[in-house]
């Protein structure tokens, strides 16, 4: 894990490369591998910055966001986003998951 800024981080997996939060200069990420994934959170702006975000999405990059945050994203970057809320699958032209990310057990008894 690479933190960069109050809430930006970059973490490398073996599934790929996941920016969290990204905010900041796009030259503070230079040194790090490329985006598979980019989560937005929220519209903060220290979670939130649209220059930072096109910037850093290149081809292939899942733009995974919010419902606020997918609202505020110019035209040429919500075409290919996915839209997540809390408790529900992702949404848009490059939604594949079914499942959603948050599940509860079921009680018994």
């Amino acid at each position: 894990m690479h933190p960069v800024h109050h809430a930006s981080f970059v973490m490398e997996t073996p599934a790929g490369v996941i920016y969290v939060d990204p905010v900041g200069e796009a030259a503070e990420y230079a040194d790090l591998p490329p985006p598979d994934l980019i989560l937005v959170t929220h519209e903060h702006g220290d979670h939130y910055n649209a220059e930072t975000l096109a910037a850093l999405i290149g081809d292939g990059t899942v733009l995974l966001t919010n419902p606020a945050v997918n609202a505020m994203l110019p035209a040429e970057m919500k075409d290919g986003a996915k839209m997540l809320d809390n408790g529900r699958a992702p949404t848009g032209k490059a939604s594949t998951s079914r499942r959603s990310p948050r599940t509860t057990p079921r009680r018994s008894g």
